[in-house]
């Protein structure tokens, strides 16, 4: 361990790649003017605060070391072979991070949406460019890119942009697609070629109708009206990192697109843009960490983040088999006990972040993050958000987190089957809620004096919140998004919003 104690730094963990050396040590930022160093003046001891498998002394590698070429070297020859100019790569090229690098020469588009409305089925056309040649095109039915094993590219349907709740029929009792919130997701590029109702335009676009797909999508006409919808292009390529002849077998991440279209708006609405995906990436990387989500799908663009981690986003699908096989607000196989847990991304980023301040653990599918550290201030909004975005009240038109489905999983990851059924936890109407603005307090603040606080259910001297928070019941008597319209909005502005007399998060931490 690093460290005497009682300074133990093994907690430690970087939010990207190690081998991203440039994300401190950048030749093109002026601000570190020896960053060059890590070409041109390797030393032994720079190369084994990573690679500790190393061992050195006052002159350099020592025989210990076992792997190194000619045994012990003095640091004065390092430079000889780790250099630039040496006989062998520099540093720098060695820790260069071939999924990134490739992934910059492909870029999605969404040329056009048409047929967006009630009552029809939306027409997208798209293609795949190289950024690094002019945006030329790619043929995906020659190129080796779209034809390894790796390869899946896909078009997500998401709506409203209000706040997406992904409905697929008039009275809003289904989804669009998998049981947890997502939007409707289908296969436009693999492998095999293009996937069921993309038609090759011949001119390096394609275009997919919804009409042709099995189970075809169709816009509903929902009361209030949608408004409008988002399309997003996701997915990754295959690239040849090892260099044998025709193995395109390891996977390359792309930058998911996206693309707003009107249902009944008089043009497209697109959603609240609140956060700065570049924010994201100064701790998380461009093309390294953001990029590796979801194994490499669906990354680097929050506006497509916020459709599937919307307000009735849950992990229901991917919790583990419930033993009881009862919707009872219990699964004794899941970590924290619970039957589904929210993935609003309002809420979950937050509960992540926060991990050192919260009191219980945070759980995703079976998945905890308590382990997260954070290394700066929770309360540093503008580490994220856009200025003037994180202010309380919130925006009228935020839902509040489904926090339950009304069901259990009954057979685990992957989901399939539910109780009381699969309809049950497929409707959102039922959902138990957490409040738009209760939800993202509780986020961070989740003990058991601040839920008091906030909560409508609280009989204590210190509750002054009307928030619907530790619903005792979730599963016979649900906080549905009705009730929550019911009593209308939440009053934490009148102490904490902006200007109150006791605001919160302004900014000034």
């Amino acid at each position: 361990n690093l460290g005497a104690p009682p300074d133990d730094f093994s907690h430690v963990r970087f939010p990207q790649s190690t081998m991203n050396c440039v994300a401190c040590h950048d030749p093109a930022n002026p601000e570190t003017p020896q960053a060059i160093n890590i070409a041109n003046a390797p030393t032994a001891e720079t190369c084994a605060s990573c690679h500790d498998n190393l061992a050195f002394d006052e002159t350099g590698l020592t025989n210990a070391n076992r792997n190194h070429i000619g045994l012990a070297q003095p640091n004065s020859t390092c430079a000889a072979c780790h250099s630039e100019n040496g006989l062998m790569v520099s540093s720098l090229e060695a820790h260069a991070m071939p999924a990134a690098l490739a992934g910059a020469q492909f870029k999605f588009n969404i040329l056009d949406v048409t047929n967006t409305a009630e009552g029809q089925s939306p027409v997208i056309t798209f293609s795949v460019t190289d950024p690094t040649n002019e945006d030329a095109p790619y043929d995906v039915l020659s190129h080796p890119a779209f034809k390894g094993s790796q390869t899946g590219i896909n078009v997500l349907v998401s709506w409203p942009t209000t706040d997406y709740t992904n409905v697929a029929n008039d009275e809003g009792s289904d989804i669009l697609g998998t049981t947890g919130g997502r939007g409707r997701s289908l296969t436009v590029i693999n492998r095999d070629g293009l996937g069921s109702g993309v038609v090759d335009n011949g001119d390096g676009t394609y275009t997919l109708d919804l009409a042709f797909v099995s189970n075809p999508v169709v816009v509903p006409s929902t009361n209030p009206p949608l408004g409008s919808g988002t399309v997003s292009m996701e997915g990754r390529v295959s690239g040849d990192f090892t260099g044998a002849v025709g193995s395109y077998d390891d996977r390359v991440p792309v930058f998911s697109a996206t693309r707003t279209f009107a249902i009944n708006d008089a043009t497209p609405q697109p959603r609240r843009m609140i956060v700065d995906a570049a924010k994201c990436q100064d701790c998380h990387g461009v093309r390294d960490g953001l990029a590796q989500f979801h194994g490499g799908n669906r990354t680097g663009n929050i506006q497509q983040c916020v459709t599937c981690h919307n307000p009735i986003g849950t992990d229901i699908r991917n919790r583990p088999a419930d033993p009881d096989g009862i919707a009872n607000n219990f699964n004794a196989n899941a970590l924290d006990g619970r039957e589904s847990q929210t993935i609003d991304l309002k809420h979950m980023i937050h509960a992540i972040h926060a991990a050192d301040m919260r009191e219980n653990p945070f759980v995703v599918a079976n998945d905890d993050f308590s382990e997260v550290g954070y290394p700066r201030s929770p309360a540093d909004c503008k580490a994220c958000h856009l200025p003037g975005t994180f202010s309380l009240p919130l925006a009228a038109t935020t839902l509040g987190s489904t926090n339950h489905n009304g069901a259990t999983n009954l057979v685990g990851r992957g989901g399939g089957s539910y109780h009381p059924s699969e309809a049950v936890a497929r409707d959102p109407r039922d959902d138990n809620k957490l409040s738009p603005e209760g939800s993202v307090c509780s986020s961070c603040h989740d003990s058991a004096v601040a839920i008091e606080h906030m909560s409508i259910r609280s009989t204590s001297f210190i509750s002054f919140g009307n928030a619907f928070l530790a619903n005792p019941d979730p599963v016979l008597d649900p906080d549905t998004q009705q009730e929550l319209d019911m009593a209308g909005p939440e009053n934490c502005s009148f102490c904490h919003g902006q200007g109150r007399f006791v605001e919160v998060h302004n900014g000034d931490y």
